[in-house]
């Protein structure tokens, strides 16, 4: 797992996050996040160094010359957020494949996660949340038969952590 000393996250608080920010601070970088007001809290108790309130303020007025941003949101987000990269920098796009034309003007790179994650990858997240170093937050758990409810809640895009299914 690679991690760059300088990370920026777009839309922190929400359930993709959980996890990859305190990765983040088990390697040592230093986190910068985004969240709504609500939010803020919840986040820095994740392990983000720095909190942008974005309902408050741009957040490229605040970030500067950061190694890798991972976004979350896409579109506008993306765009505003080019510039902030240092050169040689990555951005990586969750939600679409990033401009590789925006990217090439900016001196970075730019990649679209759509790998999933390799055995041991699983295996070391496994042991970093049972022994507490990363945080992975629940929003929420419903039973198997509300399968349906927990499928609105996800497509809602406002939790805070994972919605898992209990299947007894």
């Amino acid at each position: 797992m690679a991690i760059w000393p300088n990370l920026s996250h777009t839309c922190c608080s929400g359930r993709r996050w959980t996890v990859c920010r305190s990765a983040a601070k088990w390697k040592g970088a230093t986190v910068i996040a985004t969240a709504s007001t609500s939010n803020i809290d919840f986040v820095k108790s994740l392990g983000a160094d720095q909190v942008i309130d974005y309902t408050m303020t741009a957040f490229e007025d605040v970030i500067k010359e950061v190694d890798l941003i991972v976004d979350s949101v896409g579109g506008e987000t993306e765009n505003r957020s080019w510039a902030l990269l240092k050169k040689g920098g990555i951005l990586v796009s969750l939600t679409q494949a990033p401009s590789q034309e925006n990217a090439q003007k900016h001196g970075v790179t730019a990649k679209f996660n759509t790998k999933f994650p390799t055995y041991p990858n699983l295996q070391t997240l496994t042991e970093l949340i049972a022994d507490g170093t990363i945080k992975a937050a629940i929003d929420s758990i419903f039973p198997l038969n509300q399968a349906n409810k927990a499928l609105e809640k996800s497509e809602a895009r406002y939790g805070r952590g994972r919605i898992l299914l209990r299947i007894n």
